[in-house]
């Protein structure tokens, strides 16, 4: 459980600083009381449930659901796409881009 906690709140950050700048000691001069400060704060603290935020934030699952094909546990990647499935009402980029990931991932096994 720690494991699936650290990761979705690393995806958090992770996502939140993709268009950081480097110099800031928040992202894109967010409020010190935005999610990446605190999901930060809660990460440098190791409070791996207070990280997490949001458990329906459908970056994470994306993300999440991605490293788990990186390590080749299918089980858990499709786990993450069948709860965007859930989170998305309509259809959603994440839950798209986790399916042609798994889809990938297939056929590179069937190899």
């Amino acid at each position: 459980m720690k494991l699936i906690a650290l990761a979705l709140a690393l995806a958090v950050l992770w996502g939140s600083a993709l268009c950081a700048d480097p110099t800031e000691e928040t992202p894109g001069g967010t409020a010190e009381g935005s999610d990446y400060a605190l999901g930060r704060k809660a990460v440098e603290a190791k409070d791996w449930a207070g990280a997490i935020l949001n458990p329906r934030h459908r970056g994470a699952h994306e993300y999440i659901g991605e490293a788990y094909l990186m390590v080749h546990d299918l089980p858990k990647a499709e786990e993450h796409l069948a709860a965007l499935q859930q989170i998305c009402l309509v259809p959603c980029e994440e839950h798209a881009d986790l399916a042609k990931a798994i889809a990938a991932y297939r056929q590179g096994a069937a190899k």
